[in-house]
């Protein structure tokens, strides 16, 4: 009897600067290995890996092999956000990312001169230089640059570097309002590769979104952070296996950084909190909690269906297949998503490194 293969997929969640959460776990991880096939099983590359935002970051490096570059490029950029991204108009106090509304004004009024100001109290000539001001506002893409960043991942990341089979990083285009995954051997070029792993990591309204990707079958435009729409890529991982051979077994390690749980804030949020609270809290946890439970409550249909003879079927045609998987994740809330203070940082990846202790010995897999 034909004996099944084994293969680990990688699922790693969006989140920023809290994603050093999933190196600390990944790095246990490749320290004790996994319980898989009862028994413990040494890991070092995945067959594929799936990320979005700061998770396709960590994920093209470990789909690389990278894990000691990767680890040493978080512990550098821990404490210097200016090793991400540069900006006029945020500043950092006490470890805290603050708009600065005074950088804000002055570039606003910038192109206006005294007499134009003056025009500002008069009913006659205050539309036009309101306009003027309004149209300044507009031409703003994003609050920070995120060319450091870009920089870094020209000297980090390789196409040809690519061990896994397989490693997709997921963005959303602006213009068509489509969530994007593409498998790494469809880029024309290294550079495309690149640019879409900076696409997936662009914060919306704090970064530039990426101006265009091209890949073997077609060009997108207008590319930001993938997690608004997909914070957790488990269903880029299913529609991947959906399409492989019946006989492997495939084990699914979500790595996520969001908690089960929110803490309740006690004063009032400031213009960055509330982003940060709004989209990358409340909003996108819900999304991954939607997605994951979703996931785990099909897989166990198809699961006691399999046990009762009786196979289930996607409304493509397609028989579901059963998955085994283990998550994990914060058991409290971590810092802001833009918060590179070394605190938070190595407070993120230790966690990661405890939590990811939880699961590695447990022969259970949902």
């Amino acid at each position: 009897m034909r004996r099944r293969e084994k293969k680990l997929i990688v699922i790693l969640s969006g989140g920023g600067a809290k994603t050093a959460f999933q190196v600390g776990a990944w790095n246990r991880i490749l320290n004790k290995g996994l319980f898989i096939d009862g028994k413990q099983t040494k890991v070092t590359i995945p067959n594929a890996v799936f990320g979005v935002s700061g998770g396709a970051i960590n994920g093209a490096m470990i789909a690389m092999g990278k894990s000691k570059e990767l680890m040493k490029f978080w512990n550098f950029v821990a404490g210097k956000p200016n090793e991400i991204y540069t900006s006029t108009f945020l500043r950092q106090e006490n470890n805290k990312i603050a708009l600065d509304t005074e950088a804000i004004f002055k570039y606003l009024l910038s192109d206006i001169n005294l007499f134009q100001k003056a025009g500002l109290l008069l009913k006659k000539s205050r539309e036009k230089v309101l306009k003027r001001i309004m149209d300044k506002l507009s031409s703003i893409q994003g609050l920070a640059s995120n060319k450091p960043l870009f920089e870094k991942l020209k000297s980090l990341v390789n196409l040809e570097d690519i061990k896994s089979e397989l490693f997709q990083a997921g963005f959303v285009s602006l213009t068509d309002g489509k969530y994007h995954s593409i498998p790494h051997h469809e880029y024309s070029s290294n550079m495309e590769f690149q640019k879409s792993i900076l696409a997936s990591s662009c914060i919306p309204a704090i970064w530039s979104p990426v101006g265009s990707i091209k890949n073997n079958r077609y060009e997108t435009t207008n590319l930001i952070d993938g997690g608004i729409r997909n914070i957790t890529p488990l269903g880029d991982a299913v529609k991947y296996v959906q399409n492989q051979d019946d006989n492997i077994d495939y084990h699914f390690l979500v790595i996520s950084c969001h908690a089960p749980q929110l803490k309740v804030l006690t004063k009032k949020p400031s213009l960055m909190k509330t982003v940060s609270r709004g989209i990358y809290d409340i909003a996108l946890d819900e999304i991954r909690d939607t997605d994951l439970k979703e996931f785990l409550r099909i897989n166990s249909l198809v699961k006691q269906a399999k046990e009762k003879g009786v196979d289930l079927y996607h409304n493509n045609g397609k028989k579901l297949r059963e998955f085994k998987i283990k998550v994990i994740q914060p058991s409290r809330e971590l810092s802001f998503a833009l918060d590179f203070s070394r605190t938070a940082i190595m407070d993120s990846f230790t966690h990661g490194f405890h939590q990811a202790e939880k699961v590695i010995y447990s022969p259970n897999w949902e």
